[in-house]
């Protein structure tokens, strides 16, 4: 296990370090942001709530309810179970890791809440619309 460990930080290190770009670095502390998607949110409520009035409240409910499984999954469960610490707080890589943000969570870092939830919607409405938007619908995975 402690082979695992040790790779696990080597390779964060090695991508957080040597594998950047810019042009990402600049976007990324900015997409991350939960404010930035309610454009996006908004526009799938209305959207479904225009198109599919009857079925409009069934699969609000159903969307909400993934995004809760999985973050009660991800942050309830997982976390806990798993105890990795962040990078940012780990006194051993700490000092190499490079952080486009001046916040540092004191929860776990696996797995990640933002990518869980943002995956479980993503997959939700990959499943529930891909009937209307046929191949358009690989953009929630993208």
């Amino acid at each position: 296990m402690n082979k695992l460990i040790e790779l696990d930080k080597w390779l964060f290190v090695k991508i957080n370090r040597d594998a950047t770009s810019p042009f990402l670095d600049n976007i990324m502390p900015f997409v991350r942001q939960a404010l930035i998607w309610i454009p996006l949110y908004l526009f799938l409520v209305v959207f479904f709530i225009m198109n599919f009035p009857k079925k409009a409240a069934g699969w609000l409910i159903s969307l909400g309810f993934t995004a809760a499984v999985s973050d009660v999954i991800s942050s309830w469960i997982i976390k806990p179970l798993v105890g990795r610490v962040r990078p940012c707080n780990d006194l051993l890589i700490m000092e190499n890791v490079n952080l486009l943000t001046t916040y540092c969570g004191q929860n776990g870092s696996f797995t990640s809440s933002h990518a869980t939830n943002h995956f479980a919607v993503a997959t939700f409405l990959f499943i529930t619309l891909r009937s209307v938007w046929g191949n358009y619908n690989y953009l929630f995975i993208a």
